[in-house]
């Protein structure tokens, strides 16, 4: 589904980095709606073009 790409310092032991990710992930996935547009909405009316701007000569 998705990607993630961490970057930590090369002193952050193993252990400290899956725990910092875990938590991250667990956050992503209670936010997921407000954060991804999963589903973007339908429209129920399409726009119709003016019938005035068919190019008509008005004198």
């Amino acid at each position: 589904k998705f990607e993630l790409y961490t970057c930590f310092s090369p002193l952050v032991t193993k252990t400290c980095a899956i725990n910092a990710i875990t938590k991250l992930l667990r956050w992503i996935k209670k936010e997921e709606d407000r954060l991804f547009i999963r589903y973007p909405p339908k429209y129920s009316t399409t726009p119709n073009p003016s019938k005035s701007s068919k190019g008509g000569k008005s004198i």
